[in-house]
């Protein structure tokens, strides 16, 4: 799931800095924190419990899409995605 949100994080930060790294980092860390957000809501919850696993998968899911990022933006079905 982590993975297609920074997807989705990296695809508007992409455009909109001329500097590819800055927007990556700035995608990373807004998906690290939506990672940490939701296990806090979690920790609060009856039914649900935080978990460090979760936030390591989560991360994980993270580092999978920024290192794919720039070899699937190579594919021309996934630039067509990215930018209709």
């Amino acid at each position: 799931m982590y993975f297609s949100i920074m997807l989705l994080l990296i695809q508007p930060m992409h455009l909109t800095f001329t500097n590819k790294s800055k927007a990556l980092t700035i995608s990373f860390i807004l998906g690290i924190s939506l990672g940490i957000l939701v296990e806090v809501a979690q920790h609060f919850t009856l039914t649900r419990s935080a978990n460090i696993y979760d936030a390591l998968a989560n991360t994980a899911g993270l580092v999978v899409a920024a290192l794919l990022f720039p070899i699937l933006t190579r594919s021309a079905f996934f630039r067509w995605c990215l930018y209709p």
